[in-house]
């Protein structure tokens, strides 16, 4: 028989103490249900190895998340996606989230289905009367006070633990996909050598490194290589090295920067290809590296959300 879940995270950031009480109150009372929890803030978690299941809270600022809570999800994704997550936010300075439930913010949404995140709460906010900095102190004179309801979160806190009483221990996750080296690997390479490509245009507009006469940019609206080269080095470069260094440390957003990476380098052949009036080898390959990079990071992507989708619906069960 698999055994039970029994180990619980309630990790948050909070900036004025507001949301670090909400978190103690949502650890008391999965305490109160039998569960072993530990609350921490998220900048102090260092280890998230031990704990079956996660519950991550941050305070709301503009409409984002505070810092160290989107950087604990991110930092930790990877655990995170193979145990049961819950996640609440802190902040309306009205009694909306005690009338309704509100949907969580776009950052936190995109953070929920990164992971596979099972559910979502929206609290009140707290902000003293004597707040200061801006804009805590501009906003106090009109919007001070405890917007909280303590029975909203603790019958939230209540729900998780009856659905955790209903899930088995997660299985170890699974190791990494291969592809993942591969696709970080592809992304680096192309980036590092459209980047050396970029710099010796940019060094030389004449094209003497590259062995190219400016008379092939006869059908372009360029006179030298100078404005290629710096396309060349920022744009299709850069943007690949930033996407393989992402895929490789499994980062959010990590195949949206390897798609855009691999839409710039077919941008950028099919332009050169048009422009230049030549179709070669190395453009042809050029092309076909793009088409993979783009198809991989699309297949990624579509492996996590049916992942989480999946995972949801088990919880349901």
């Amino acid at each position: 028989m698999t055994a039970p879940i029994t180990r619980v995270l309630v990790a948050f950031g909070s900036k004025r103490g507001g949301t670090a009480e909400v978190a103690t109150a949502v650890a008391d009372t999965l305490r109160s249900q039998g569960l072993t929890v530990d609350c921490m803030r998220a900048a102090e978690v260092r280890d998230v190895a031990s704990y079956d299941a996660f519950v991550v809270g941050g305070a709301l600022y503009a409409a984002r998340w505070i810092r160290e809570a989107r950087r604990f999800v991110v930092r930790n994704a990877a655990a995170l996606r193979a145990h049961p997550v819950w996640m609440f936010s802190s902040g309306p300075l009205d009694d909306s989230a005690n009338r309704q439930a509100l949907r969580p913010v776009r950052g936190v949404a995109a953070l929920m289905a990164h992971v596979g995140a099972q559910g979502h709460a929206t609290f009140g906010g707290r902000l003293a009367a004597d707040a200061t900095g801006f804009p805590a102190a501009a906003m106090a004179k009109t919007h001070a006070g405890d917007w909280r309801s303590w029975d909203q979160i603790k019958d939230w806190a209540r729900d998780i633990a009856y659905t955790l009483a209903t899930l088995p221990r997660p299985a170890a996750p699974p190791p990494p996909r291969p592809a993942r080296g591969l696709l970080a690997t592809v992304c680096l390479a192309t980036g590092i050598t459209a980047m050396a490509g970029g710099f010796a245009l940019i060094a030389s507009p004449d094209g003497a490194l590259v062995h190219m006469p400016t008379s092939v940019l006869s059908h372009s609206p360029f006179s030298t290589f100078l404005v290629p080269g710096l396309l060349l080095l920022l744009v299709v470069g850069v943007g690949n090295v930033i996407a393989g260094w992402r895929i490789a440390q499994n980062r959010f957003s990590a195949n949206a920067w390897a798609f855009a990476g691999g839409a710039a380098l077919l941008a950028w052949i099919v332009t050169e290809m048009v422009m230049l009036r030549t179709i070669n080898v190395l453009q042809l390959v050029c092309l076909g590296i793009s088409v993979v990079i783009m198809t991989d990071s699309l297949r990624r992507r579509l492996d996590e959300r049916v992942d989480a989708a999946s995972r949801v619906v088990q919880a349901g069960h």
